[in-house]
């Protein structure tokens, strides 16, 4: 086998023992990726169908405890899912717990604080600035 010894186009390209003397080997690493990528959609297809019968499994309990969920209930849940996830996020600008409650409070203690203040200084304005008594030092 040479390099010109035949006119069809196979027999003009080398082989892997022509450049490499025959210790090549073949290696499949555009199969291994293909094989990888199709193994992932896999596990993540059963992980979502193990996701959906969980959620069925559940609203089957709701329902045996006397919490009837209706359709419109249930395709209110299966969004609420889909959209945010199994735990959604209960976080408000990186803050939960007892932190969002600490700002909360300070925020609305705030606004309580200020419109005390601004009512009185609206019915006695020339409290806070007498221009009868100059202060002297």
């Amino acid at each position: 086998r040479g390099w010109g010894s035949s006119s069809s186009a196979q027999e003009l390209l080398p082989t892997a023992s022509d450049c490499f003397g025959g210790a090549w080997m073949a290696s499949a690493v555009g199969d291994q990726s293909a094989l990888r990528r199709r193994k992932a959609a896999e596990d993540e297809a059963a992980q979502a169908e193990a996701s959906r019968q969980r959620r069925v499994q559940e609203v089957d309990v709701a329902e045996d405890e006397g919490e009837a969920l209706t359709e419109a209930d249930q395709e209110y849940v299966e969004y609420f899912r889909k959209k945010y996830g199994d735990n959604p996020r209960t976080d408000f600008l990186g803050i939960d717990g007892a932190g969002l409650f600490c700002v909360i409070y300070i925020v609305v203690a705030g606004v309580i604080l200020s419109i005390l203040y601004f009512s009185v200084y609206a019915r006695n304005r020339n409290v806070f600035f007498s221009e009868s008594k100059p202060f002297s030092v």
